[in-house]
């Protein structure tokens, strides 16, 4: 992962932006990228609707921006993302199907 992040020419990147050229190590960072070329803001704040281009500046206005976040997420476990294996919750999805990939699946199994 260090070197598919941090030394892209040698990891091969084979995702490529056809707007600006820039290079990315999967095909899910590509398509976040292009939020920022088309001003999609698919992210949204629970808390407040606010829409942002990618998860992680949705999770950091959360943040910071809803001081009680942290009370939200205990309170608010029913919008969030349960492992169905150890029951580990997540914020998105995304992070679940990341989660189940890296700890559970074997390496040919699909992730739930």
């Amino acid at each position: 992962m260090h070197k598919r992040r941090q030394h892209k020419e040698l990891a091969g990147c084979a995702f490529q932006c056809d707007i600006c050229s820039k290079t990315f190590i999967s095909k899910s960072k590509l398509e976040e990228h292009m939020n920022t070329h088309t001003g999609a803001k698919p992210f949204i704040c629970d808390k407040c609707g606010k829409g942002f281009q990618n998860d992680s500046n949705r999770r950091n206005h959360f943040k910071n921006a809803h001081k009680d976040a942290k009370d939200f997420f205990t309170t608010h476990r029913d919008k969030m993302f349960a492992c169905h294996i150890c029951e580990k919750d997540f914020m998105s999805d995304n992070q679940r199907k990341g989660h189940v990939k890296r700890y559970h699946s074997k390496d040919d199994a699909p992730v739930q």
